[in-house]
């Protein structure tokens, strides 16, 4: 056989499927005759394949790690039985989407239970250890068509292997982006840092004030310490000046005790006045009676000379004179008894005020006893006041240095918040600048994925949610700018354009619960429109409202995608499972 003849010019492959197979076909120069091929090695096919099955899976046994993942994931009977169905259809196969399908699912399955690529690269030999000794053996007279067959099954098997391995692949990096997601999703959840920030701008200004209060304590306390001292000082005159007086006092009040003691004594002798005046009174009395007799018996010895006659003109005479002196003692004694009757009525007035005065003398004498007794009081309790004032000042001065310790103490901590708040803005920052890199490596990772099935598709969406409303938070606290991220392009940005993909897949868009995912994204795509045009204009604080009803919507619509998620496993399965 001249094989220079047999090799054919490189042609585009006759089999019509999506551009990106039919490049695979031609690449592997993979055509309809080449399936026809394939077709022919049915009955061989049929013939080995539960022998290839079971020394397949008996040769698993011998490695405990494999033996391992089937145990855990699966029984030998039942993957015997896929593996023989496998099997069957390679020569039934066609390239279509079914197919395509299948041999993707198989390679989704190995990556879920992590069986590595060499042990299912390896499980071919157990194809070729019968299927090719049984081809040669059935077409070993025609050498032509012999190797037309075993490059046929050869392009086969390779395109199989591609698929599955690609689909490994995908499947292994999707692992890879669903971590970095899942990362990226815990570190959107540290989203505290503008309430820290608010808390440690408030305990800056808290502690501003607190020193400044703090100051202006230390200098109240000072004043308050230098005052204290200064009525200390004063005290201690006050205490000597206290003294002084209360001698003053004293002597003056015993003054007036000795006053009133000679008062006493004054008013005894005007009590003896009032008598001896009472006695000359008395005197006067008998003097005035003796002359009214005198009188008397002078008028008579008148009458008793006019009878004797000439005798009694002698005797007349000396009645005339003795009535004239009676007359003028009575004249003098009416006098006298008009004075003594004035100086009696003054001296008994003079009695009644020394009385009333001997009385106001006697209350003024116990108050200025009692006066004497509380002055005494009153210099103990300046004494006292005096001790105490110079304890206050001693306690002053003390506090005075406590509060200019405190106000040291409350500057250092003002520094230490000071550096609080720069730490945790630069930790802010760095938490922002790591959210930022690893979300750049999830992109990198997703570049490398040629294709996202539905779930998986449904799985980097959610976490795109949350990045934008990540990116929006740190808008707020001015760590990131929208207007240059992936939000700021809309239509045409990963997350809509991921929707719009979303919307094709019959298994994504037939779910009822799909309209309310639509609704919800479209809702989160026009928020993040506001927040761009508020961060243009400087609106930064108004944008807090729009990330409350963002929050609301993001987990909404997370809550969709999960129920969507849920829903392609039924149909694919027609079992529902929890994701």
């Amino acid at each position: 056989m001249d094989v220079d003849k047999k090799i054919s010019s490189i042609e585009k492959t006759d089999i019509k499927s999506t551009e990106r197979m039919e490049n695979k076909l031609t690449y592997l120069q993979l055509t309809s005759s080449d399936l026809d091929n394939v077709k022919k090695i049915d009955s061989i096919i049929d013939k080995y394949c539960h022998d290839i099955t079971e020394r397949h899976y008996g040769m698993i046994e011998k490695f405990a790690n494999l033996q391992n993942i089937i145990d855990q994931h699966s029984t030998k009977q039942r993957l015997s039985k896929t593996f023989v169905e496998y099997l069957k259809s390679i020569p039934k196969a066609k390239i279509d989407e079914d197919y395509i399908a299948s041999r993707v699912k198989i390679g989704d399955i190995h990556s879920k239970i992590r069986l590595t690529p060499e042990f299912y690269t390896g499980s071919y030999i157990r194809v070729y250890e019968y299927l090719v000794p049984s081809i040669v053996k059935e077409f070993g007279g025609q050498p032509e068509r012999l190797a037309d067959i075993l490059l046929s099954l050869l392009k086969f098997i390779t395109l199989d292997s591609q698929i599955v391995l690609e689909s490994y692949q995908e499947g292994n990096d999707f692992k890879v982006v669903s971590n970095i997601s899942s990362v990226v999703e815990l570190i959107t959840k540290i989203n505290k840092m503008k309430d820290l920030l608010a808390v440690v701008d408030l305990t800056v200004n808290e502690a501003e004030a607190v020193a400044a209060a703090a100051d202006e304590l230390a200098i109240s306390v000072e004043e308050v310490a230098t005052n204290a001292i200064n009525v200390s000082e004063n005290a201690e005159e006050t205490i000597r000046q206290a003294n002084n007086g209360q001698k003053v006092i004293e002597e003056s009040l015993n003054g007036f005790l000795s006053m009133t003691e000679d008062f006493s004594e004054t008013k005894g002798k005007i009590n003896s006045l009032l008598k001896e005046i009472q006695n000359v009174t008395t005197v006067v009395s008998f003097i005035r009676d003796v002359s009214e007799q005198t009188n008397l018996l002078a008028l008579n010895a008148s009458i008793e000379a006019a009878r004797a006659g000439e005798h009694g003109k002698g005797f007349a005479v000396v009645a005339n004179e003795v009535r004239k002196l009676s007359e003028q003692t009575n004249t003098s004694v009416q006098k006298i008894t008009s004075t003594i009757q004035t100086i009696q009525d003054e001296a008994k007035e003079v009695d009644n005020n020394s009385d009333r005065m001997s009385r106001q003398l006697s209350e003024r004498v116990d108050k200025t006893r009692d006066a004497i007794d509380v002055l005494d009081q009153i210099i103990t309790r300046i004494e006292d006041v005096g001790g105490a004032t110079s304890n206050i000042a001693a306690i002053a001065e003390e506090q005075s240095a406590a509060t200019q310790d405190i106000t040291s103490r409350i500057n250092e901590v003002l520094n230490h918040v000071d550096e609080i708040k720069t730490v945790t803005v630069e930790t802010g920052s760095n938490i922002y600048d790591a959210s930022f890199n690893v979300n750049e490596l999830r992109k990198e990772v997703l570049k490398s994925i040629p294709r996202l099935n539905g779930e998986n598709l449904l799985r980097v969406m959610k976490t795109e949610y949350e990045t934008w409303k990540w990116w929006i938070y740190n808008t707020m606290i001015e760590f990131h700018d929208l207007s240059s991220g992936d939000i700021s392009l809309h239509e045409e940005s990963r997350l809509v354009t991921w929707f719009n993909t979303m919307k094709k897949d019959p298994l994504i868009h037939s779910q009822s619960v799909f309209s309310t995912a639509e609704k919800l994204h479209n809702d989160i795509v026009m928020l993040s429109q506001e927040a761009i045009e508020l961060m243009k204009q400087g609106r930064l604080a108004e944008i807090n409202s729009i990330l409350e009803d963002l929050e609301s919507k993001t987990v909404a619509i997370q809550e969709c995608l999960d129920e969507l998620s849920i829903g392609i496993t039924e149909k694919k399965t027609g079992r529902r499972y929890k994701s």
